[in-house]
């Protein structure tokens, strides 16, 4: 609600005041009236007003000395101020603006000429009350807007070294890692060396369960090190996506032959993107669409680009298992259970190159069975958070 407007009326005769407010009755203000100077400096050490009209001829402290404190008050300096005087010539209009008034007005006045005066300061004071709220609501909306990016600055940086310290951890503990299942493979070698499957079978067996643990443990080190990495820096080039399928095409050559697998891909666009990154990602969406086909079905996989508002969509569909919707968040997110119980973490990797570049991966139900993986390649890749990986599928698990 809009407060109303006050103009103060300062004369120390009864009659003037009397006929002052009955001729700004009509204007839409509060009338307060002082009948002296220190009356009405009083009430301004208490209220507010918009617009104030002094008598000059005030018992004690008059009009000029008046309007002088009003001035040196930082509250009250930039009300305006009218002056009613019976005393005209150029020394009484002189003191008169030096003390700080914005207008005079000769008594007997002019009823229409001094309504309409005061009416335009109201107009003016209006307005600028106005801005000043303005004002204070834009300086609230800044600091708000400073804090939040402080906050967020701060936020980001965090999370960098939070990043840094991953990929440190994730170095450490593969190398720290790696030793020991060298030895480990090496001693289970040097046991299949020495026997042979018809002098002690149950000694092959065991050291075949050794190899193949030392083989997933090793996976996972190289899953657990590329997801970590996946926030480090990595040089963004002009990349065509056809000459990338086909890598990944020729790569998996044996599989697609075992498999039977009819792949096909639509002319495919050139995207600005890490090469490395973007080999590693169409390697682990279609080996998955090639290997979670169900038996005694040939897979059908088909790769195709759409221009979207945000970049490129790369879709790569299949005819395999499909998707359901608690499947999807456990595919495209990692955890310590996942991690133990299946060794891998190829499409959330995939993922979290995708985020960390500006884009998103996804899944979805495919229109004749199966899923459709898209993967958005932004216009405008994140300069924060670039991507980097090893060239190889981290693990090769959905």
């Amino acid at each position: 609600m809009t407060e109303p407007q006050r103009v103060l009326l300062v004369d120390d005769r009864p009659s003037n005041l009397m006929a002052l407010q009955a001729l700004l009755e009509a204007l839409d203000c509060e009338i307060t009236v002082a009948e002296s100077g220190e009356e009405a400096l009083q009430r301004l050490l208490v209220e507010e007003f918009d617009v104030i009209l002094l008598d000059v001829q005030l018992p004690g402290l008059d009009g000029f000395e008046v309007a002088e404190l009003i001035k040196q008050r930082e509250r009250t300096r930039h009300v305006p101020l009218i002056f009613l005087t019976a005393t005209t010539g150029s020394q009484t209009a002189l003191r008169g603006y030096s003390a700080g008034a914005v207008d005079f007005v000769s008594k007997p006045f002019d009823p229409v000429l001094l309504r309409s005066k005061v009416q335009a300061f109201l107009e003016l004071s209006r307005a600028n009350r106005l801005l000043r709220r303005q004002a204070d609501e834009l300086a609230v909306v800044a600091a708000e807007r400073e804090a939040a990016a402080t906050l967020l600055q701060r936020q980001a940086e965090e999370l960098q070294r939070s990043n840094t310290d991953l990929a440190d951890l994730a170095a450490m503990a593969s190398h720290d890692l790696a030793e020991p299942l060298r030895v480990i493979a090496g001693y289970s070698q040097l046991l299949r060396e020495h026997t042979t499957p018809d002098s002690d079978p149950e000694v092959q067996q065991i050291t075949g369960a050794i190899e193949r643990g030392v083989e997933r443990m090793q996976r996972l080190i190289d899953g657990m090190l590329a997801y970590a990495r996946a926030g480090a820096d990595a040089t963004a080039e002009d990349v065509p996506l056809s000459e990338v399928t086909a890598e990944v095409l020729l790569a998996l050559e044996a599989t697609i032959a075992e498999r039977g697998a009819d792949v096909q891909a639509q002319p495919l666009p050139v995207v600005r993107y890490n090469r490395t990154q973007l080999t590693q990602v169409m390697q682990n969406l279609i080996s998955n669409a090639i290997k979670f086909v169900p038996p005694g079905r040939t897979p059908t996989v088909r790769i195709a680009a759409a221009e979207r508002p945000e970049g490129w969509e790369i879709c790569v569909s299949d005819n395999g298992i499909g998707v359901s919707p608690e499947e999807r968040d456990r595919l495209l997110t990692t955890s310590a259970h996942r991690i133990a119980a299946e060794g891998g973490l190829g499409l959330a990797l995939c993922a979290r190159i995708a985020e960390r570049n500006g884009g998103r991966l996804d899944v979805a139900p495919g229109p004749d069975g199966g899923s459709v993986f898209s993967f958005v390649i932004s216009r405008r890749p994140s300069a924060e958070s670039p991507i980097a990986a090893r060239d190889r599928s981290a693990g090769g698990s959905r």
